[in-house]
């Protein structure tokens, strides 16, 4: 049921792929993906080289080919999330998950396969999750698992700058776990960070080189300057005559 779930959703995002064309933010990303860089201004830059690459590998930036790698990775993402919940509870648990996973419409829609960085972020931290839930309870040669774990976070951190708020949940899990506390005196997951850290020095080195620009950005969209009840109904209203105005002017054109 599992591999049927995997190639069946995979086969239909590849025929949407294939139908729909590039939305703004990804015909933003694979143009400027161009040129390749070890950052960009508004995320980290895996996206940007998973699109570039299937755009070289292929010869071509046809939006089939440029969202490859990202439903590649959603497929990657219903299994580890059907092993996570097989680990938690059972594999019957962990089915319905990746079944969840792939109804979700945001999840299995847009981070499924369009070219953002949403599927190599949430495909890094299940990654990572399921490799720290395999670390946990094993002895001291579970070096593999640590490792693992390290570099999911690593991979999540270089997709998108809001992967370091899953991985603060799980460092403060292991401080105040009294079970696996007992890991922070040993050098597995120290280890991990310095991989996550090491795999994510790149994108601190490119925004020390522009002015810290990314962060600045991104700090910047976090910081809520008020609190607007309202600022859902005038988002979607401005979406509304946004999308009214459009429409009219495509009208006056033809």
């Amino acid at each position: 049921l599992l591999v049927l779930l995997i190639a069946g959703t995979a086969l239909l995002r590849l025929l949407i792929g294939e139908d729909l064309g590039l939305g703004i933010d990804e015909s933003y990303m694979v143009a400027s993906g161009r040129t390749l860089h070890l950052g960009y201004f508004d995320h980290p830059p895996l996206s940007w080289w998973l699109s570039r690459g299937a755009a070289l590998l292929l010869g071509s930036e046809q939006p089939v080919v440029v969202r490859l790698p990202f439903v590649a990775l959603f497929a990657v993402s219903t299994f580890l999330l059907y092993r996570l919940g097989e680990l938690a509870h059972s594999p019957r648990a962990g089915l319905w998950a990746a079944v969840a996973l792939n109804l979700a419409p945001v999840l299995g829609i847009t981070t499924g396969s369009w070219v953002l960085p949403d599927g190599p972020l949430v495909c890094a931290l299940l990654g990572a999750g399921t490799c720290l839930m395999r670390a946990l309870p094993a002895d001291d040669r579970a070096w593999g698992w640590w490792l693992g774990s390290g570099a999911g976070a690593g991979l999540a951190l270089l997709s998108k700058y809001s992967a370091v708020l899953t991985l603060f949940g799980a460092a403060m899990y292991l401080l105040t776990s009294p079970v696996h506390r007992r890991w922070l005196a040993r050098p597995q997951p120290w280890v991990a960070a310095a991989l996550a850290a090491a795999m994510f020095a790149p994108v601190l080195a490119w925004n020390a080189g522009h002015g810290w620009a990314s962060f600045a950005f991104q700090g910047g969209r976090a910081m809520a300057y008020r609190f607007n009840a309202a600022g859902p109904l005038l988002v979607l209203g401005g979406e509304s005559s946004e999308e009214h105005t459009s429409e009219l002017q495509s009208r006056q054109y033809l």
